[in-house]
């Protein structure tokens, strides 16, 4: 998979890493995309673990925790968009 040179950035890998951890210790955090905690999300999805969101989306502000099929999903659609509206112009 090739990732954005965002994800090699030392000052994303640092946020990631603390975001991650504090996700982490308190079961309590929600991720941004579908509201749930990580314990919700795994009664559907469970080997889903947090992954670290950055803003890329209309409306998002600064970093937070998703999971990572949210964060993915997202992700997927943004691309297909793109695909999408590249074909339609041919």
């Amino acid at each position: 998979m090739s990732r954005s040179t965002k994800h090699s950035d030392p000052h994303f890998k640092r946020i990631r890493n603390a975001m991650n951890r504090e996700s982490y210790a308190n079961p309590g955090t929600r991720c941004r995309r579908c509201g749930l905690t990580l314990a919700e999300r795994r009664m559907t999805k469970p080997n889903d673990i947090w992954s670290c969101g950055h803003p890329d989306a209309p409306g998002d502000r600064g970093y937070a925790p998703e999971h990572r099929s949210c964060n993915s999903q997202l992700a997927a659609q943004q691309t297909n968009d793109k695909r999408i509206g590249f074909n339609a112009g041919l």
